[in-house]
């Protein structure tokens, strides 16, 4: 189809106000979206220069628990092993957010050690 050359422009203007109105409807609904985790008015968003809104806590313990990153099962074992020097492993297990390293002292005692899955402090 052959447009004259002035409504070509036109076509062009009105393509490119659609877009434009298109994408400002879509950061304005982004950017004023909250997460479903964030509680409060506003608390940990902040606005980056050009993107919209991101969650950005400020301490680790406002992160919901399913974004907190877990100790590793070596890195329990570790624990729990330089709180009795001298102990033997027997077995780790992950409850929640608890893990739980059974071992055994020299003793022949079994001793069961409760370490927090996130921080990595014995309980």
């Amino acid at each position: 189809m052959y447009l004259q050359p002035q409504m070509k422009k036109v076509t062009k203007h009105i393509a490119a106000l659609t877009m434009s109105a298109l994408l400002s409807t879509v950061f304005a609904v982004s950017a004023s979206a909250k997460p479903p985790h964030a509680k409060g008015k506003g608390k940990g968003l902040t606005q980056a220069p050009g993107l919209t809104q991101t969650y950005a806590p400020d301490t680790r313990n406002e992160l919901p628990q399913w974004a907190q990153q877990r100790i590793s099962y070596s890195q329990a074992k570790a624990i729990a092993m330089s709180r009795y020097p001298g102990a033997q492993y027997l077995d780790t297990r992950l409850s929640g957010d608890t893990y739980t390293v059974l071992l055994r002292l020299p003793n022949t005692q079994r001793v069961k050690v409760r370490i927090d899955a996130v921080t990595g402090r014995i309980r």
